[in-house]
């Protein structure tokens, strides 16, 4: 099971009383999250990440992040990992009875501009490396507050570089793929206790979008189209009730793309106030898609697929999460001041779909400690 690393919580809590003491900080995260699923697929995910106002209209921030992952023998191509669903594919240098571990680096740089009152500029660069995979991104997003704040748009845009790498026996060698992603959503307040939005994206991916590992038979891998652009709309409504001190959100998504996918997504999420330092809450998720036209079908321009990801199914998740505000057990004069703005982060979720003939499940549990000064 998870086990969180002592050394490395311990060094964060003293990092996080000498940032407050100094003043280097405004917010302090370390988080992480541990996943497996039904083929044993194991991901150990640490992140630590900084966030300091420079000048009052201008903030820089600082992730760093970590995976591990641990794949069993025999993976086949059909492990996803926890975070983006990409698939931990069985790689040909190791023996078929070996336990794999891979590792997996990501830090982001992100500096974020208010310029007035009701516009905000923010600017990020992203990279990750690992053995046989890297990925370099730059992204901006902007928000403009209307109508008294009762109003906002917010866009952003991103360029992202990958490097995908196919590692056997002699050599290790990388194929290119790029992405530019454009998103735009519009909020309004409708009431003092109620909200709601209204977004849509798109994307284009170019390059090599198959899987190198992944054979569809004995002698050939599959192959996916060069190009792919994807496209989402979705709406997002929140309302806050007195009766139960807490708020109920509901959110619908739909989405399609050029290789014949089509997906419909439904999400329900109560947040409950227990005390003015306790929360709760719980989620509920519905999606399903259709299947792309090459999935388990060869087509002219010899296009096949086997990834389960790609097939027409239906999936489910449900997920609970507590978060403690330590505020209520530290007064403003004790030693210890700067957890006042410390909370704790706990969340389980499950996922599971219909996939033919084995169905996908798997497990996702994370933690967040959090300073805020």
């Amino acid at each position: 099971m998870f086990k969180i690393k002592g050394t490395g919580l311990f060094l964060f809590v003293v990092t996080a009383y000498i940032f407050s003491a100094l003043s280097i900080g405004d917010e302090i995260e370390y988080s992480g999250y541990w996943f497996d699923n039904r083929y044993s697929t194991k991901v150990m995910n640490t992140s630590f990440s900084l966030d300091k106002t420079i000048k009052s209209n201008t903030n820089l921030s600082v992730d760093i992040e970590m995976d591990q992952v641990s794949e069993p023998p025999l993976a086949l191509g059909r492990t996803v990992d926890g975070t983006t669903g990409a698939s931990r594919p069985e790689r040909q240098t190791w023996e078929k009875s070996d336990t794999r571990q891979l590792n997996r680096g990501q830090i982001i740089f992100g500096m974020n501009q208010q310029m007035g009152s009701n516009t905000n500029m923010g600017f990020n660069l992203y990279t990750s490396q690992e053995i046989d995979y890297d990925s370099r991104a730059a992204s901006v997003n902007f928000t403009q507050d209307l109508r008294q704040k009762n109003f906002k748009v917010s866009a952003s845009a991103q360029y992202t570089q990958d490097r995908v790498g196919f590692l056997n026996t002699n050599a290790l060698s990388f194929r290119n793929k790029t992405i530019q992603k454009g998103e735009l959503s519009f909020l309004q307040l409708l009431s003092p206790t109620s909200y709601l939005i209204v977004g849509t994206l798109g994307e284009v991916h170019q390059g090599f979008l198959s899987n190198p590992y992944r054979k569809v038979d004995v002698n050939s891998y599959e192959i996916h189209p060069n190009y792919r652009f994807r496209s989402a709309a979705w709406v997002k409504l929140g309302k806050y009730f007195s009766l139960i001190n807490g708020a109920v959100l509901l959110k619908y998504r739909y989405y399609q793309d050029d290789w014949s996918l089509k997906s419909h997504m439904g999400e329900f999420t109560i947040n409950k106030n227990i005390t003015s330092n306790l929360s709760i809450s719980a989620k509920m998720r519905n999606y399903q898609q259709t299947a792309v036209y090459f999935y388990k079908t060869r087509t002219e321009a010899n296009y096949y697929s086997l990834d389960e990801k790609l097939a027409k199914l239906q999936a489910n998740s449900f997920g609970f999460s507590v978060t403690w505000y330590l505020r209520g057990m530290v007064s403003e004069k004790s030693d210890y001041s700067f957890l006042k703005g410390t909370s704790i982060y706990i969340r389980y979720y499950r996922y599971f779909n219909d996939v033919k003939p084995i169905a996908y499940t798997s497990n996702i549990f994370d933690y967040r400690l959090r300073f805020e000064f």
